[in-house]
This record gives C-alpha cells, structure tokens and sequence, in this order.
C-alpha cells in the first residue's frame, strides 16, 4: 500500500512540474508587450506585433510595450499618460537596469491615448520632440480606426528612435541653419514693416472717404443728373486649415521621473 501511495505522490508531482511553467509563460506573455484587452486584433495581427515588439525590445535593451483597455479612469483619473505609468510600474515592465521602456496606451471608451517614456535610455532616443514626432506617426492610423498599421508604425518607428540614439544621434528638434537664420529674419522685419504701416494708417483716420460724388463737386459745375452706381463687390475668402492631430496633446511628467505625452484620437 505504501508503495502505490508513494507512486501516485510522485505522479502527482511530476503533473504539477510540468504545467506550471507553461501556465506562468502563458500569463506573461499575454501581459509582456502587447495587451489587448479590448480585441482590436485579430489573432495573426496581434502575433505578428507582438513577435515584433518583442524583437526590438530585446535588440535595443527598451521594452516596446502596447495596451488597450475600455477606459483608463479605471487606473488612474487624473488622465490617460498617469494610468499608462501606473500600468508600467505595477506590472514592473521595462528592460535592463533602468527599466528602459515606452508603453502606449488606448483607451477606447472616449478615444484616449497615453504615452508614457520611462528610464534614462528610453528619454534619450525619446525627447520631447521625437515624442511629438512619434504620435504623429501612429495618430492618423487611429483616426481612421486603423488599430493594427497604428501600432506596427509605432513599434517600427521606435526601433528607428532607438537605432538612432544609439548611433549618437538621436531624434531631436532641427537646428535653423543659415537658411532657416535668414527666413526667420525675413518674417520678423515682414512683421515690423506691418506694424509701421498699421501704425501710419491710424494717424489718418480723420481722412474719410466720400459715399456720394457731390462731395467732390467745386466751383460752379452743374451736374443734369446725378447718382451712385453699384460696380461690384470684392470678396476675400481664407481657407481654414484642419488642426493636425498633434494639435491637441499635451506633454506630462509624472512624480516617478518618467515623461509622455497624452490626447484624443
């Protein structure tokens, strides 16, 4: 008796030894970068970004993260660049000693996005103006629902960041130049011309334009009629531009040191 007892024990044993591990490679997978909560990818997308994601995670020591939930004031309400950070540090995602990582996030329920940049590596490749940069790439895809090219140029775009900054160029806002020095040159002595011209115009406001022609009749002219005639009617119309998606956002940095951007898309 003792012997079959003993037998089932290590059976027993052998099962949990072995389904363990799989369980837990499961659940950190699912979690690891690329979290869809709310099933804007199909299986094949969601795999062919997720191998991605974390293909250039591990080749830039940068973890490349996305998550997609129904609404962020479930995190944080303070706003969706605050749950995004809350969601980094409790899951404890980044890479390397730093815990380098960017993490997007989608909130769907009001159409908001968080982008959250954390460690000292990961704000090097991702400055104020490459985040700027980078939202424009992923947001036009968004606007147009386009969840799975939004986040495949996100994660591409990021490894050019990461690929950059470790080249010792990193993305960052372009320099004016001579060219650039003289336009700008240019535009502001356009400016103080402009205001001269308004400032000459004031002084002759006591200067009015007649509305009839009797006003300028001198002497003794006789005129045998004598009328206005409508001629016509100059209209000036200005297009008005779309505001870029960008537009909108605003730039966060939250207590914990890492920096992001969030709005609407």
């Amino acid at each position: 008796m003792r012997k079959k007892l003993a037998g089932v024990f290590l059976l027993l044993t052998l099962i949990v030894s072995l389904t363990t591990p799989l369980t837990l490679q499961a659940e950190e997978q699912e979690l690891a970068y690329v979290s869809d909560t709310e099933s804007l990818l199909d299986d094949a997308e969601w795999a062919e970004l997720e191998e991605k994601a974390q293909s250039v995670s591990e080749d830039h020591t940068c973890g490349i993260y996305v998550v997609t939930m129904y609404d962020y004031s479930q995190i944080n309400e303070e706003g969706a660049f605050y749950a995004a950070a809350d969601i980094y540090h409790s899951n404890e995602l980044g890479i390397g000693e730093g815990s380098d990582g960017v993490l997007l996030l989608l909130s769907m329920e009001e159409r908001d996005y968080g982008l959250y940049v954390y460690g000292e590596s990961a704000q090097e490749a991702f400055g104020e103006y490459a985040q700027t940069e980078l939202e424009d790439v992923f947001l036009d895809n968004f606007a147009d629902d386009d969840w799975y090219g939004g986040f495949l140029d996100y994660i591409t775009t990021c490894d050019e960041y990461l690929q950059l900054a470790e080249a010792g160029t990193p993305v960052t806002e372009p320099e004016l130049g001579p060219v650039g020095a003289f336009v700008t040159s240019l535009i502001i002595a356009s400016v103080i011309s402009i205001i001269i011209c308004l400032l000459l115009l004031l002084k002759m406001r006591s200067v009015k334009k007649a509305a009839g022609a009797d006003r300028y009749m001198t002497g003794g002219i006789k005129l045998s009629v004598q009328n206005d005639r409508y001629i016509n009617t100059t209209v000036t119309r200005r297009k008005i531009e779309r505001e870029s998606s960008s537009s909108s956002s605003s730039s966060h940095r939250s207590s914990s040191g890492g920096t992001g951007r969030s709005g609407k898309f």
